[in-house]
Order: structure tokens, then C-alpha cells, then sequence
């Protein structure tokens, strides 16, 4: 599935409306413009890519692609920080 997902999400985040002026505004889609949903839904997919937890245990890294370098700072529902960096 990893495989697929830098694809994916490029797609998505590419999904914007000309008539917007700053790139990030989507919509209209099915309420109002500009749409504030779809910019939630990608960072939130990827801090799900990056962090996942499972009986109060990180998993670090679960849906990252291996191509792709990150650094990261981010706070687990179990209240612990966790910090890194990853280069392929």
C-alpha cells in the first residue's frame, strides 16, 4: 500500500480550484468554498503515515515511504513525544 500512497496523496494535494487564490483552498465540492475538510484529511493521513498507536505504544514510521525523508515532532494520544528523522 505504501507504494501507492506518495501517488495518492500528490494527487490530492493537487486538487485545488483556480479561482482561489492561495493554492491550499479546495471547494467547491459539497458544501461551501472554500473547503477546509480536505486540507484536515491530508495531514492528518499523514501523521496517521508517520505515528501509530496501539495499546498505548508508538509505532514509528508504519506508512512511510521508504523514498521519502522526513523529520518529525509529533504527540502520541498516550501523552509521549515522539521525535525523529528519517533519510531513506
Amino acid at each position: 500500500m505504501t507504494d501507492i500512497l506518495p501517488g495518492l496523496l500528490k494527487e490530492k494535494i493537487e486538487n485545488t480550484n483556480v479561482n482561489h487564490r492561495f493554492p491550499a483552498m479546495w471547494g467547491p465540492n459539497y458544501d461551501w468554498t472554500p473547503d477546509q475538510d480536505h486540507g484536515s484529511n491530508l495531514l492528518m493521513t499523514i501523521q496517521y503515515m508517520l505515528l501509530q498507536e496501539y495499546k498505548g505504544e508508538p509505532h514509528v514510521l508504519p506508512a512511510w515511504p521508504e523514498n521519502w525523508h522526513v523529520s518529525y515532532k509529533l504527540w502520541a494520544p498516550s501523552q509521549k513525544v515522539v521525535e525523529g528523522e528519517y533519510k531513506n
